[in-house]
């Protein structure tokens, strides 16, 4: 359906389509609880791509049943998965919440968050060098791309309890990676929310 737009910046007989699209990935499939963190690959359990598509349509003839000309299109593409470390959490019938176990091998860990960071660049980043950096598993520098990528990780997980040392985990991790990988771009800011990771 279209609906019209109140904006100033719009002109009258403008109005707005909108397409909702969500994809499940066919890599590292499970049900929460059964199937966490990453694999050798980078590839998360639970992870799903959202992507909405606003198009701007020109009404040329407002008194018509016509759907109008299509004048812009923007997209937004949020995705969300499992934190990206080795980790699992196995359904216990007796506990609330199960026990997180975190995997110990620093290096495994690295390179799980890794491929799954360079993963995410080349599904989502136009500049070809990121891409090549992807395929080499090379240091991203800003001669890597002169496109500007950026991403935004939002860690919705407890900051108490098991919950809480897999943040922790994470945010280490994550700063290793990037201390390596990642000289040339800014530190990441760690913000912890109050919801659980799903």
């Amino acid at each position: 359906r279209n609906v019209p737009i109140p904006s100033s910046s719009f002109t009258s007989g403008e109005s707005y389509d909108q397409i909702l699209i969500s994809r499940r990935s066919k890599y590292r499939t499970g049900t929460r609880f059964t199937r966490r963190g990453t694999d050798g690959t980078g590839a998360v359990a639970n992870y799903a791509e959202t992507e909405q598509i606003c198009l701007i349509l020109n009404n040329t003839n407002p008194c018509s049943n016509s759907r109008g000309v299509l004048k812009e299109v923007y997209s937004h593409v949020q995705t969300r998965g499992s934190i990206p470390l080795h980790w699992s959490s196995p359904a216990d019938v007796k506990a609330y919440r199960p026990r997180v176990f975190i995997g110990v091998d620093p290096v495994l860990q690295a390179r799980g968050l890794r491929d799954h960071l360079l993963s995410e660049l080349w599904w989502y980043s136009s500049s070809i060098g990121l891409k090549n950096s992807f395929l080499s598993k090379s240091k991203l520098t800003k001669d890597s791309g002169k496109d500007e990528v950026k991403v935004a990780m939002v860690n919705l997980i407890d900051k108490h309890g098991d919950q809480g040392r897999l943040g922790s985990t994470f945010d280490s991790v994550l700063s290793a990676v990037l201390e390596v990988y990642g000289k040339s771009y800014p530190k990441h800011k760690s913000k912890c929310g109050k919801s659980s990771e799903s």
